[in-house]
């Protein structure tokens, strides 16, 4: 992880070997409780989901990697991205939110 990577708040994040994380990357695997509508989001607390980020995978510029994710390995994750949902191994995602654009028969 580069100096220059912003946040990355770590208590369930696991962030394998060789990955490359750009400048201004927000990486979390906190969330806000939601589930009880008669309270406001500020009084349900917070959880932690699980984020991992597969080997070999880069993650462009300004990312945001959300709570509960797993990015596979030897993915690209393009700048700007918000990773919402799971990537698999070997994809290219872009967009906001994340979506593939191509899978390793296409690179």
């Amino acid at each position: 992880v580069s100096s220059a990577a912003s946040d990355v708040y770590k208590r369930q994040i696991k962030i394998e070997d060789n990955v490359l994380i750009s400048a201004g990357v927000f990486i979390t695997d906190l969330d806000h409780v939601t589930a009880d509508k008669t309270k406001p989001v500020l009084e349900q607390g917070i959880c932690t989901k699980p984020v991992q980020i597969g080997e070999g995978t880069f993650i462009g510029k300004d990312c945001m990697i959300l709570s509960g994710v797993k990015i596979g390995k030897h993915c690209v994750i393009g700048a700007n991205t918000v990773v919402t949902k799971d990537i698999p191994d070997y994809a290219t995602a872009v967009g906001s939110p994340a979506r593939v654009i191509k899978t390793a028969q296409e690179r």
